[in-house]
């Protein structure tokens, strides 16, 4: 489960969309979200409570916990799971108050260790703004920092596949994805993923 509770973030830029209900066509942004997740929080994300003590080598006296040695040769993780109807609280640098989101789409998710024992987390966030001065402040806000709560939502994707038998050992498709996000200075990363 995707629990966060007021978070900082980075926004990346947004992709318009419009999102058809019945005759009407209403505004709606994929916004890439990088993030850093605690252990505990990582944990519950993989449904597995001891994922973090798997992915990272305890501390020692005098040095800091840090990645695994088995995940020093890989890159970033890509989970297959996408998390549909999640509640989204974005509280942007020019507002009091958070803008609230409903039924948002949490997908791409990507996860890659951090020395110190957190996971930088990103993330596409598919959200359709309330009014035009949502619309307009959430445009103001693209590739800045935010704070993020993100709390329900259905795990969708994972189930889809296994039922559809793409996910079993080796049947997988060996075709190769390569993703762009901003990093948490700015700059930009390319993390492939090959299925």
């Amino acid at each position: 489960m995707l629990n966060i509770h007021e978070t900082p973030c980075r926004l990346g830029k947004f992709s318009n969309n419009l999102d058809k209900h019945g005759e009407d066509d209403y505004t709606a942004f994929d916004v890439p979200v990088v993030l850093e997740l605690p252990p505990d929080t990582l944990n519950d994300l993989m449904e597995d409570r001891l994922f973090s003590t798997r992915l990272f080598d305890s501390a020692t006296p005098g040095n800091p916990i840090t990645v695994g040695g088995g995940f020093l040769k890989v890159g970033p993780l890509k989970l297959r799971d996408t998390f549909e109807e999640t509640q989204v609280d974005l509280l942007l640098s020019s507002s009091k108050s958070p803008q609230h989101y409903e039924k948002c789409k949490i997908s791409k998710i990507m996860l890659q260790p951090c020395l110190g024992g957190t996971t930088e987390c990103a993330f596409s966030m598919h959200v359709q703004p309330n009014t035009d001065k949502e619309i307009l402040q959430l445009l103001h806000h693209q590739r800045r920092d935010a704070v993020i709560s993100i709390s329900g939502g259905k795990l969708i994707q994972a189930k889809k596949q296994q039922e559809l038998g793409l996910v079993q050992g080796g049947d997988e498709d060996e075709s190769e994805t390569v993703v762009t996000w901003p990093g948490p200075d700015g700059t930009e990363s390319n993390v492939t993923d090959i299925r």
